[in-house]
Order: C-alpha cells, then sequence, then structure tokens
C-alpha cells in the first residue's frame, strides 16, 4: 500500500505515474482503464481530478511536512522515514514502521544543555555544574566536563591541625571544630584553652570533671580543683581519731589520710616521745593472711601498729596488746614506717598510724594469702638451711618477719625481721663468720649477728654477738677449735640510717683446726717456774674458759704451769689485752680453780696465794684474736 508522503506533494507528473501504476497492478482485472469499451478515457482536466479519483491512502498530502511526521509511517528503508528537519536528527526505519532518531545536537552528556539552531543547521553544548551538584559540602563542589561529564569534587579536609578540637564536616554545615570532650562529661579538657576538664579519658574521666564530688580516699582530684582527698580540707574531713570511730579498709590498696584536727590518744609501743596525732583504720580478715601495712615516705618518728580491735579500747591500758610495731627511725626521711604479718589469724583489727605533725599522708595495706616463709625465717630444725661447710648467703629482709627477740648486742629496740641458719659441726672446727647489710648503694652496713643456742631466747643462750657499730665493716664472729654440736645463727639490721638495709649477705668459712701449739691446751702447758713465757694469742684455742667467765666461744685460752718445791707465797702475772685468769691444781676441772679474776682493763692481770708443794695451773681467757700473752711466777719460801 502506498501512503502519501510530503515530499512528494508538488512533484509534475505525480497524477500520471500513479495513473500508470494503477492501470499496470489492475490489468488482468479490468477490462480497461477508461470506459466500458477499453478505451482509455479523455485525460482529466487537470491532476486535482486525477487525485479525487485515488483511494484516500493513496493521496498525496500537498500540505508542507512537520519535523518528525514520519514517524509511524510504514517503511521499508530509512529513506521513506527521512523528513526535512535537522534539529530532530535522522529517523530510522524500525521494525516495517518510521522511528525518530536521536537528535543531531544531543551530545550524550546528561549535564550540558544541548542547543540546536533549525535554521543555520548548527549544535551547541553549555555545561551546567548544578546538575552534578550532590548537595554535600563535604564531597567538594562538583564539575561538568563536556567530554567526560560529571566529575566528583575534591573531598573538604577539615583538619585545623589543633588538638584541641574534635574536627568534623556536615554535609549541610560543612567544616565544624569543636573543643575536645573525649569522655562526654560536657567539659573540654583543662590543656586546651578554655578546657576545665582536669582528666578528659575516654574511659575513666566521664566521673571527673568540675561539677563532680571529691571522693576523699581515692587518690584522685575529683572535682578539678587542684586539690585531691584530704588535702581538700573544707569536704574532706578526717573523723578516724580513736578506736571507736575508725576508718574502715575494704580491701588492699593506698589509702591517703590526713591527721589534720586529730589529736593523740595513744602511746604506742614503738613510738618516740612527743605529741603525735594518730589515725585509726580497721579490716577485717575472713582467712589466715599475710598482711603488710607501710606509711610511703613517712617522715621522722612516724610509726605504726597492729592490733585487733577488740584490744584497741581508748580507755584501756594498751601496753602488751600490739601485735606489731615500726617505728621510722631514719632523720633523713629515707627510712619507712613499715611492718608485716605473716599468717595473721582471721578477725578484725586496727591500725594505727602515729605521726609526729598533723599532715597529709597516705598508708599502703597489703593483704595477701599467707604463702610458706623463706627457709631461713625461722629457727626449724626440718626446714632452716643448715651450714656444715664454707659457702656465702644471702637473702632479703622483706621476705622474712620478726620471730623473735632482738639480739643482745644490738644498738636499737625496735623489732626488726631476722634471717637463720643452723651451723652443724661433726668435730671441733674453726670458724669465721662475717655478715654484710646491703641496699642500693652497695653500702655494706648496719647488720647484728648472734650465735646462740636458743632463738626464742638469744640474750641468754648467746655464744657470741657482734655488729658493726654503724661503720662499713661487718659483723663478725671467730671461733677457734670450735666443738662439734648445733648452733644457730641469728642476722637481723641493727638500726636504719641514710641507706636502708635491704638485704645481708653470710659468708661462712669452716676449717679443720691445726695442732696445738705449746700452751694452747691443758696437756702442753708452759713452764712459767723459773721464767717468764710468751704465746701468740692467734695461735690459741677456746678450751671452755674460766670459772669466772671466758666460757664464749669467742674467747681464746692459754695453760701456764708452776711447781712449788715447798710451802711459799705465789704471786702470778699476766699482760697483755683485757683478760682473765685463774690458778688451779686441775687444768681440767674448773672446780678445782682456787682463785680467778679479770685483768686490769690496760691488760695487766695478777694473783698471789699461799701454796703447799706441789704442780699448779695458771689459766688465761682472752677475747682478743691477736697480740701476746706473757706469764711470770715470783715463788717466796714460807
Amino acid at each position: 500500500m502506498l501512503r502519501r508522503h510530503s515530499s512528494f506533494s508538488n512533484k509534475p507528473g505525480y497524477s500520471r505515474l500513479y495513473v500508470t501504476l494503477l492501470c499496470a497492478t489492475f490489468a488482468l482485472g479490468l477490462a480497461a482503464c477508461g470506459d466500458d469499451a477499453g478505451t482509455p478515457d479523455a485525460a482529466p482536466e487537470d491532476a486535482s481530478i486525477q487525485d479525487a479519483m485515488l483511494p484516500d491512502t493513496m493521496v498525496p498530502d500537498a500540505s508542507p511536512r512537520e519535523c518528525g511526521d514520519t514517524v509511524g509511517n510504514l517503511c521499508t528503508s530509512n529513506l521513506d522515514c527521512a523528513d526535512t528537519c535537522f534539529c530532530n536528527g535522522a529517523e530510522i526505519c524500525l521494525g516495517g514502521r518510521c522511528t525518530l532518531g536521536t537528535g543531531s545536537c544531543d551530545d550524550g552528556i546528561d549535564c550540558t544543555a544541548d542547543v540546536c539552531d533549525e535554521e543555520e543547521q548548527t549544535c551547541g553544548n553549555t555545561a551546567d555544574n548544578t546538575v552534578c551538584d550532590d548537595m554535600n559540602s563535604c564531597t567538594g563542589e562538583e564539575l561538568c566536563d563536556l567530554v567526560a561529564g560529571c566529575l566528583p569534587g575534591i573531598p573538604m579536609n577539615c583538619s585545623d591541625a589543633d588538638s584541641c578540637t574534635l574536627d568534623s564536616c556536615d554535609p549541610t554545615m560543612g567544616c565544624l571544630h569543636v573543643l575536645r570532650d573525649l569522655d562526654g562529661d560536657g567539659y573540654a579538657s583543662l590543656s586546651c584553652e578554655g578546657g576545665r576538664d582536669c582528666n578528659d579519658d575516654p574511659v575513666t574521666g566521664a566521673a571527673i570533671n568540675p561539677d563532680a564530688t571529691e571522693i576523699c580516699d581515692d587518690g584522685i582530684d575529683n572535682n578539678c580543683d587542684g586539690i585531691a582527698d584530704y588535702f581538700d580540707t573544707v569536704t574532706c574531713v578526717p573523723t578516724n581519731d580513736t578506736c571507736a570511730t575508725p576508718r574502715v579498709l575494704e580491701r588492699s590498696g593506698n589509702y591517703p589520710f590526713s591527721t589534720n584536727g586529730l589529736s593523740d590518744d595513744y602511746t604506742l609501743s614503738c613510738e618516740s616521745s612527743g605529741s603525735h596525732p594518730d589515725a585509726v583504720f580497721q579490716f577485717t580478715t575472713t582467712a589466715v593472711r599475710d598482711v603488710a601495712i607501710e606509711i610511703p615516705g613517712s617522715p621522722y618518728n612516724a610509726s605504726i601498729e597492729l592490733r585487733a580491735l577488740s584490744d584497741c579500747d581508748p580507755s584501756a591500758d594498751m601496753a602488751g596488746d600490739e601485735i606489731a610495731c615500726d617505728l621510722d627511725t631514719s632523720s633523713f626521711g629515707t627510712d619507712t614506717a613499715r611492718l608485716e604479718k605473716s599468717n595473721l589469724a582471721p578477725g578484725t583489727y586496727a591500725i594505727i598510724a602515729s605521726m609526729p605533725a598533723e599532715g597529709f599522708y597516705s598508708l599502703d595495706l597489703r593483704i595477701t594469702s599467707p604463702v610458706p616463709p623463706p627457709r631461713e625465717d625461722l629457727c626449724d630444725y626440718s626446714s632452716t638451711p643448715v651450714i656444715t661447710a664454707s659457702g656465702t648467703f644471702s637473702s632479703a629482709f622483706a621476705t622474712l618477719s620478726d620471730d623473735y627477740p632482738n639480739l643482745p648486742c644490738r644498738d636499737r629496740t625496735e623489732a626488726q625481721p631476722e634471717a637463720a641458719y643452723r651451723l652443724s659441726l661433726t668435730r671441733p672446727s674453726d670458724v669465721r663468720l662475717v655478715a654484710r647489710g646491703y641496699s642500693d648503694t652497695g653500702f655494706q652496713r648496719d647488720i647484728a649477728m648472734a650465735v646462740v643456742r636458743d632463738c626464742a631466747n638469744p640474750s641468754t643462750s648467746s655464744v657470741a654477738c657482734d655488729t658493726d657499730n654503724l661503720t662499713t665493716d661487718p659483723a663478725e664472729i671467730s671461733f677457734t677449735s670450735m666443738p662439734a654440736g648445733d648452733y644457730w645463727i641469728l642476722i637481723e639490721v641493727d638500726e636504719y640510717t641514710f641507706y636502708p638495709v635491704e638485704g645481708y649477705e653470710l659468708t661462712a668459712s669452716i676449717s679443720v683446726p691445726p695442732p696445738p701449739v705449746p700452751g694452747d691446751a691443758c696437756g702442753m702447758p708452759l713452764d712459767i717456774t723459773t721464767s717468764m713465757q710468751m704465746v701468740d694469742v692467734s695461735a690459741l684455742r677456746n678450751d671452755g674458759g674460766l670459772g669466772c667467765g671466758g666460757a664464749g666461744l669467742a674467747y681464746r685460752d692459754a695453760v701456764f704451769q708452776v711447781d712449788v718445791a715447798a710451802e711459799s707465797s705465789v704471786t702470778l702475772n699476766t699482760s697483755g689485752g683485757f683478760h682473765l685468769l685463774s690458778l688451779s691444781t686441775d687444768c681440767t676441772d674448773s672446780d678445782t680453780e682456787l682463785a680467778c679474776t679479770a685483768s686490769s682493763a690496760g691488760g695487766a692481770g695478777s694473783i698471789t696465794q699461799t701454796l703447799a708443794a706441789g704442780t699448779y695451773f695458771l689459766k688465761v681467757s682472752i677475747p682478743d684474736t691477736t697480740g701476746t700473752i706473757t706469764a711470770t711466777a715470783t715463788i717466796t719460801a714460807l
């Protein structure tokens, strides 16, 4: 079927062409294209008559074509769809129908404005940045590119390089800079200009700010006023003045406290003289525990005492009820009031801190499960380290406890922990014991050492005791021919000084005694009947002492012999260091002593006796380890 196409509407011969085509098409079905006789009709007068004779679909449209008026027409090729317009692009035949093509000026870029001039048949494309805007200030300004289309913007950099601000970007408002408040308590950090929060830590700081309430015993400036705990004398006023109102300590920890306004209610067993305001604390254990109590950096003459709460009555006599007591004795401030108690029974206890003046302090309480004491902590045949040969031994005093009375040669009276060793000799031996104290400075001083028979009674059972007398010399004890048997060695701090003693080192030297020299034993006395005799003290051994002393193993004994032919007045003279001397009829039996005395401080000794004929023995016992002892006899017959 043919359709009208405006491109053909004014072309000459159009009617004749259609007539010819019509005749050819219907030649078989028609007798003639004209009259009934088959003779062609005369030509119509004009083309309009011919057009009127055609079917409506075959009549060309004589009006001018409009742009795109071919759309929808039947077609066999793109040529059937072409119109006369430039701006609407090239129409195409698609599926037998004319379809509008893409505009000739469409550049395919969404953000450009496409303009077509039909008259001039030209195109224009203009970028429109507003089309690319994503309405987000943080992503930067998006731009339209004539070739690439919308290009992303450069993201906004909101960092102001100020650690006191939290930088962020709002899609509408852009960059925001807010003062840092990491803990979210509404206050900026004190380290920033205008900030007031003294703790802005996101984990721990939320409860610490200018609006918080000061907690008096947590060691923290809770309200950020620059004053922590009891230093805040307005908010925190101590009330633990007596045993009736102790401050309860729930657990181990460091507890700041103040003695401001507290009175001197008690006199502790280890306290120095003077008025000392005291603070009272209370804690409870439900099982056997080890307890350590300390006032770190305590001032000179500060003291602490541990006692059962039931024995902490302000109206009662407190003497003798204490469990432990310790005094800070260092005038240099390097000592610390500190006490320990191992295996403390379950119960409720009081701690009394007696301070030399009003002030601010802290008390450190440590409650731990008991651990077996170090082997050197107690005198015990089954566990105490045994010394049978030469060697070096050491430990820290912090691991030891005070289990026995003070050593007899100590200069101080306050309690100190002691170390214990068992000295076991299977035969007589020469023994030298040297004890040195040490601290982190390395100074070796302030140690006391004793050899005793009974640790529970060191004063009455002491064999020998020595201190270093506040010098760098060690405590030293030497024995010659020490009898076989078991002895206890106790070591403790003599006193604290500028360099606190932290531990000790014990050196033991044990050797077989050399053979005795003349004058050293009853079996080989030196004869002074007719001449003076001299003996070297360093070669002597201890042989048991005299009836008037010298039985301590630190003494050395010399033996002299005098023979009296007839009854005579006999004068025996000795010289050397201070010593004891006796006259006896049997060298081995002290019960046969006729006289026993001490020399002068200068070392001159003398005994005068009327003696019958016979053999007599002059024995000398001297504490010195060096020097000489001389002896003479003057015999006048009666």
